[in-house]
């Protein structure tokens, strides 16, 4: 089957007798085509679909999502690379959800009404995004393991001379 194909789904799945075993498996949106990354919410679930990140709602407490509404329509490329494609949505300590393999991260707005600010950075990482007890932000490359943001990017992003804008962006380990 062609990957391209709306055939993915994301699901909430439940134990209801409390014994680490999953019973019960509710589709809460289905027919995504490579979905990469979700972020619950109280506002709701970002899905993120390239190029699409999407706020779903579920308005009637049945674990499906009832609305779809488009928070950006450039979070990565459609016709990208699997492997090369905006991912994660993590939520950092300092209210920033971080990205991975994309060139904005996004802020819950403080007006309130599910809106995003986007926040412009570089490009980091390649898969997944977590952080440490100390807000650092952590992310990985496929054939380098571990990179931190000593320095977080939108610093680098203030001053258009710099050259080298990995600053401490740096491997950890081989």
């Amino acid at each position: 089957a062609n990957s391209r194909e709306p055939i993915n789904n994301v699901a909430v799945l439940e134990d209801l007798n409390g014994d680490g075993v999953m019973d019960k498996r509710t589709v809460f949106a289905d027919k995504l085509v490579l979905p990469r990354a979700i972020k619950v919410l109280d506002a709701g679930v970002l899905v993120a679909e390239p190029p699409n990140l999407w706020l779903m709602k579920d308005t009637n407490g049945d674990l499906k999502a009832d609305t779809k509404d488009l928070v950006s329509d450039s979070y990565g490329r459609a016709a990208a690379s699997i492997e090369h494609n905006a991912n994660s949505l993590h939520w950092g300590l300092d209210n920033i959800i971080y990205t991975s393999e994309h060139t904005y991260h996004l802020q819950l707005n403080a007006q309130g009404g599910g809106k995003f600010d986007v926040i412009p950075t570089l490009s980091r990482g390649q898969w997944g995004v977590g952080s440490d007890d100390g807000g650092r932000i952590y992310r990985n490359w496929n054939e380098q393991p571990l990179f931190v943001d000593i320095v977080p990017a939108r610093y680098f992003m203030r001053n258009p001379n710099v050259v080298r804008t990995r600053g401490l962006y740096d491997i950890m380990m081989d």
